[in-house]
């Protein structure tokens, strides 16, 4: 039975060469998929275990303090640490440093060839 439903499935797709080609894309793009996921949690699985392993860790932001309204300067961005600092209350986790940063929305203008000038969305990092 299997097997004149395989033959009549064949016949039917070798009939129309647009539905032939979308099944084997559509089964390529499927296998593609569950390799790629696979892969991705194969490599993945031990990723977080080791992230925090070892007396130094790894550089990375556990608390981030945002603020979309304007931008602190220097010594309001070191008073900020400070307080955060001496307000961090005693428990199992600590606060081991606390460094401010500047992320800041931003363009940038360059010349093309022909001498028109064009504005490129930039990111800046860290410009007091």
């Amino acid at each position: 039975m299997s097997k004149l439903l395989t033959k009549r499935l064949a016949r039917s797709l070798w009939r129309t060469k647009l539905r032939l080609s979308a099944v084997i894309f559509m089964v390529a793009v499927g296998v593609f998929a569950g390799i790629s996921f696979g892969t991705y949690a194969n490599a993945s699985t031990t990723l977080y275990d080791e992230i925090y392993d070892g007396e130094e860790g790894v550089n990375l932001a556990d608390i981030w303090v945002d603020n979309p309204s304007g931008i602190w300067n220097d010594t309001e961005s070191v008073n900020l640490c400070e307080s955060i600092t001496n307000q961090w209350p005693s428990s199992e986790y600590e606060l081991e440093n606390c460094e401010p940063r500047l992320i800041l929305d931003g363009m940038m203008f360059t010349t093309t060839a022909g001498g028109k000038e064009k504005v490129i969305p930039a990111v800046w990092h860290g410009i007091d």
